[in-house]
């Protein structure tokens, strides 16, 4: 099964979880648990993050995620 993260553009991930490693000041690795890292700590999170169809077309996608 693929995850959000997968289908991610990898520069646009890589470039997040440095902004919140720096943000959060804790080391963060690439992948889903960097997508729900924020939300995990209890911190709504909102952006935008590009998708990569199997064609290799892009979409742009507003993405919210939270702690339920």
């Amino acid at each position: 099964m693929k995850t959000p993260a997968d289908i991610s553009d990898p520069a646009e991930l890589i470039t997040r979880v440095a902004a919140h490693s720096l943000e959060l000041k804790t080391q963060i690795t690439p992948g889903f648990g960097a997508l729900v890292f924020k939300a995990s700590l209890g911190i709504e999170d909102i952006y935008e993050l590009t998708y990569i169809r199997k064609d290799g077309s892009r979409l742009s996608a507003m993405v919210s995620v939270t702690l339920r």
